[in-house]
């Protein structure tokens, strides 16, 4: 797999990276707006809505995975979200009371993931 230069080394020196690869994804598009918010935080900073939302990797830390798929309806036009694991139980059941758009699993090595994405209010 190719990294771009410059976000390897995000990788390499934190265990959180998501500002860092903020600051790149910023500097490769200077006409889009990144950003990074605690989605699951109790008041959200969030008050405008975003072209796409997402939640790659970051179920395993949402204490509350209802409200975290409500407050990514609210502010996305579209979202996606990814998870393996033990998250699949606990991401599954919220996800049936929603109308998600579509699905997909893929796999890398011993691991498989679940992809699902939807357009709230459409």
């Amino acid at each position: 797999m190719r990294v771009q230069p410059g976000l390897a080394d995000c990788f390499h020196q934190r265990d959180d990276i998501t500002q860092a690869v903020v600051s790149h994804l910023g500097s490769l598009w200077p006409d889009f707006q990144f950003l990074q918010a605690d989605i699951g935080a109790t008041a959200p900073p969030i008050n405008r809505q975003f072209d796409v939302v997402t939640a790659f990797e970051v179920l395993y830390y949402v204490k509350d995975i209802p409200k975290m798929l409500e407050t990514m309806s609210r502010v996305g036009r579209a979202c996606v979200v990814s998870y393996c694991g033990p998250a699949v139980s606990c991401f599954e059941r919220p996800m049936r009371k929603m109308e998600v758009a579509g699905r997909a699993t893929f796999a890398f090595g011993d691991a498989t993931w679940q992809v699902a994405w939807w357009r709230p209010g459409g």
